[in-house]
């Protein structure tokens, strides 16, 4: 009797004309056992009084388990109440679980399935938070949230365009009922793009300059990324994003649509998406990314400063590089970058196997392909990935091809530099530590140390404050020499030498190659 309800419950008998606007179903969903049950039974009933298909789209997902793997049960005692869930995880993060998970997959569900919705949630929360703490202390002037200023900065250019990229893709996989796909291209630009890069790239700014032009256009532009990213999340984390909406645009603009979900779905705005900037970025991040691995494989912190950078890539890549070198430089602590034509005299490239899918090899390959890898140079193994796309390697009679997934390639640095390889980009980064460089990284140090002290002594974001640092030797060499820098960037009205009144809050603290004293007052 299921199949009847697309008709029972329209009133197909009593107002055919009201029925008509409701059937059929724009979609259905379900548990896959329900293809041969409800499903089934709809489609057949359907197919008798009306000889037509009762919804348009079939959605279907595999089955909830236990975080154990197994079916819940409450005998067995691994079944969960909803209630309990609730408290403890939040709808909102329940409905990112389930939205976030591929459907093709059964769900081990479980408390623990929670911590990592909730790390993403914070990511969005604590990019909200440090906008809001700014914007109350330098009061720009925002117009409402769907302008964006006519001459915004590069980096604020960039983040629009692949603002407008994710809301093309979103739309794309909503419109497509692919709900994983759409929580992932979200996920993806407030982790990366917005949190990691803008953010991380814009911090110093929001903080420390005074209220100009170009800030004034980075709040709009950040104001307006923000609830372009709770309209995307709405359908997924309804209570979060209604929250920040009516705290960012009905407290401010109480003419505004009374609920964030009675707002349009925006669309992607095609005079500010900008392909070429977007490549561009991505180019220079990549060599970013290469230059820390580098320093990871040394085991070289990023407070660490190095004195140079050397960089050998395509013309394409050394030109994006250029135009955003400052960044990278500043990223990776270096102080200058050098472009070369080679670096076979620096750097050694070797090829490992790297295989995640061997069920298409005969059996007993893998020992005999690994060691044809080995066997050949690793730049003539990159060189037939670039070129070709793949290497081919003998195994017995056949030959066996590898594509870039099948391998991976590993870089080691000769005198003195740690290197790193991505495809077609290799970098070697001079590690020697000069004494110029060992005090830089002192002061680098004593700055994370202040602003640790800044914290816990739960100042405000603008507060001024004074510092006095006891030290000998070299940290007092490297104190002197970078006081304007580490006043700068602890908004230090003054900083004194020796012992600190005693009323100050003080500590020792390490710069890992000296201990020195540390105290400090609101000024």
């Amino acid at each position: 009797d299921a199949g009847i309800v697309p008709f029972s419950t329209l009133h197909y008998q009593e107002d055919r004309e009201e029925w008509a606007r409701w059937f059929p179903a724009d979609f259905i969903v379900e548990a896959v056992g329900q293809l041969r049950g409800w499903f089934y039974a709809l489609l057949f009933m359907s197919t008798v009084l009306e000889g037509t298909s009762p919804y348009r789209t079939v959605l279907a997902h595999e089955r909830v388990l236990a975080a154990d793997g197994r079916e819940m049960h409450k005998s067995w005692g691994n079944a969960l109440d909803l209630d309990d869930v609730l408290d403890q995880m939040g709808p909102d993060v329940l409905r990112h679980v389930f939205m976030s998970q591929s459907p093709t997959d059964p769900i081990r569900f479980g408390f623990e399935s929670a911590r990592e919705v909730k790390r993403r949630f914070l990511t969005f929360w604590n990019v909200y938070t440090m906008f809001v703490t700014y914007a109350n202390l330098d009061r720009p002037s925002l117009q409402a949230p769907e302008r964006v200023p006519a001459h915004a900065g590069t980096l604020e250019q960039w983040l629009l365009s692949r603002l407008q990229a994710t809301i093309a893709e979103v739309r794309a996989a909503f419109d497509t009922y692919q709900i994983r796909r759409a929580v992932t291209a979200i996920d993806l630009f407030v982790h990366d793009d917005l949190s990691n890069w803008y953010v991380r790239r814009r911090r110093r700014e929001f903080w420390k300059g005074a209220l100009d032009g170009e800030k004034e256009a980075a709040y709009q532009v950040l104001y307006h990324v923000l609830v372009r990213v709770c309209q995307l999340l709405a359908p997924v984390m309804p209570f979060m994003t209604e929250h920040v909406y009516q705290n960012l645009v009905r407290a401010t603009s109480p003419e505004a649509a009374p609920s964030i979900h009675l707002i349009r779905f925006p669309e992607p705005d095609q005079a500010l998406w900008q392909p070429a900037l977007e490549a561009a970025m991505e180019a220079a991040r990549r060599v970013l990314r290469a230059g820390l691995a580098a320093r990871n494989g040394a085991k070289l912190k990023v407070r660490q400063p190095l004195e140079r950078m050397l960089l050998a890539a395509p013309p394409s890549v050394e030109r994006s590089v250029r135009a955003f070198e400052p960044e990278i430089l500043e990223e990776l602590n270096v102080e200058r970058l050098e472009l070369v034509a080679s670096l076979a005299d620096r750097v050694v490239v070797s090829a490992e196997l790297d295989l995640r899918d061997t069920s298409t090899l005969p059996p007993n390959t893998i020992p005999v392909l690994r060691a044809a890898l080995a066997a050949r140079p690793g730049e003539a193994v990159r060189e037939s990935l670039l070129t070709g796309g793949q290497v081919s390697l003998p195994v017995g009679e056949i030959e066996v091809k590898l594509g870039w997934a099948d391998i991976k390639l590993r870089a080691e640095g000769r005198d003195g530099f740690a290197a790193a390889v991505d495809r077609d980009v290799t970098v070697a980064l001079d590690i020697t530590v000069t004494p110029h460089l060992r005090r830089k990284a002192m002061a680098r140090h004593l700055v994370h140390h202040i602003q640790m002290m800044r914290k816990e002594a739960r100042l405000n974001a603008d507060d001024r404050i004074r510092i006095s640092v006891d030290a000998r030797g070299e940290a007092a060499e490297a104190i002197a020499e970078h006081e304007a820098y580490i006043c700068t960037e602890t908004l230090a009205r003054e900083l004194r030498r020796g012992s600190a009144p005693a009323n100050w809050t003080a500590g020792e603290v390490d710069l890992e190659m000296a201990r020195v004293v540390v105290a400090m007052s609101r000024a």
